[in-house]
C-alpha cells in the first residue's frame, strides 16, 4: 500500500489510546473518539493497526491486509450512543421520533486517505429511551464517500431526499449477543462522492422517507440517541479534518445547538 505524502493535523494535541476522547475544538458538546472496535471483536490485528485523534480530527493506518471486517470507526459524536449502557438522557438527547421534524446536520469535512475506507455519518433508533444495546432496532449510515469498500447488505433501489441521489442497502446484523435478533442496517450511499467541502444530512426528511418506503418501522422506530460522523476503515491510511459540525434540534425543542471550529 503507497504512503500518504501529506499526513498533518492541525493540532498539537494527539491522544494514540484506543476509546480515547477529546472535545472539538474545546467544546465538549461534541467528543471526538478514537473508536477501534475491530480490535476487541477481533476483525483486525492490534499491532497492524495505529489510530490517533485530535480536537478536529483523527488519523488512522491499518497494514493488516487479512482484515475481516471493519477494524475502527474514529469519529466525532454529538449527544449519546446507545452501545455505552448507563449514560444519562440529557436536556435534548435522546430525540422521540414523533419530534424530529426538520432536524438535520451541517458537516464541513475534509478527507484525505487511500485504501479501503468510507467517509459516513450514521444514527440509531430505539425502541425506548434507555441508553442500552438491547434496545437497538436499526442504524442508518450515510455514506458521502467509499474506496475499495461495499455497503453491507442488498441493494434496494435508490432514492433523493432533499436533493441528494442515494443508493440504498438494507441488511440485519447480528454479529452481537448484546442485541438478541439483531438490528437493521440500513446505508445511503452518495451517488456523487464527497471528500472535501460542506454537506447537509437531513435526519427527519431521511427518518420520513424511510417510513414511506417501509424500510424502517415506526412502530420500534422511536428514539433518537445522537449522531456521529466518522470514517469506516479497512487496510487504508488516511486522515479527516473536521471543520463544522451545527446541529438544528427539532422545532419542538425551540432551541438550535451550533458547534464550529
Amino acid at each position: 500500500m503507497k504512503k500518504l505524502l501529506s499526513f498533518t493535523q492541525a493540532s498539537s494535541i494527539s491522544l494514540t489510546d484506543d476509546w480515547a476522547h477529546l472535545p472539538f475544538q474545546g467544546d465538549g458538546s461534541i467528543v471526538i473518539e478514537n473508536n477501534k472496535w475491530g480490535i476487541s471483536g477481533g476483525n483486525v490485528r492490534g499491532d497492524k493497526y495505529t489510530q490517533s485523534i485530535t480536537p478536529n480530527g483523527w488519523s488512522w493506518e491499518v497494514s493488516d491486509t487479512k482484515v475481516s471486517s471493519i477494524a475502527g470507526y474514529p469519529e466525532a459524536i454529538v449527544g449519546i450512543k446507545p452501545w455505552t449502557s448507563g449514560q444519562k438522557p440529557t436536556e435534548i438527547w435522546p430525540i422521540p421520533v414523533a419530534s424530529l421534524g426538520s432536524l438535520s446536520f451541517d458537516i464541513s469535512f475534509k478527507v484525505e486517505a487511500i485504501g479501503s475506507y468510507n467517509t459516513a455519518a450514521e444514527w440509531w433508533y430505539l425502541k425506548s429511551p434507555e441508553m442500552a444495546p438491547q434496545n437497538i432496532v436499526a442504524e442508518v449510515m450515510v455514506w458521502f464517500n467509499k474506496s475499495e469498500l461495499d455497503p453491507f447488505g442488498e441493494h434496494a433501489g435508490a432514492c433523493c431526499i432533499a436533493g441528494t441521489e442515494y443508493d440504498i442497502y438494507v441488511g440485519t446484523v447480528t454479529h452481537s449477543a448484546e442485541v438478541p435478533g439483531g438490528w437493521a442496517l440500513i446505508s445511503l450511499v452518495c451517488k456523487s462522492p464527497v471528500y472535501e467541502g460542506k454537506v447537509r444530512v437531513p435526519v427527519g426528511e431521511i427518518t420520513e422517507a424511510l417510513f414511506s418506503k417501509r424500510i424502517l418501522n415506526p412502530e420500534t422506530a422511536q428514539f433518537l440517541p445522537g449522531f456521529e460522523f466518522g470514517n469506516e476503515v479497512k487496510t487504508s491510511q488516511g486522515n479527516t479534518t473536521l471543520h463544522e459540525l451545527s446541529m438544528s434540534t427539532p422545532p419542538a425543542k425551540q432551541s438550535k445547538a451550533k458547534f464550529r471550529s
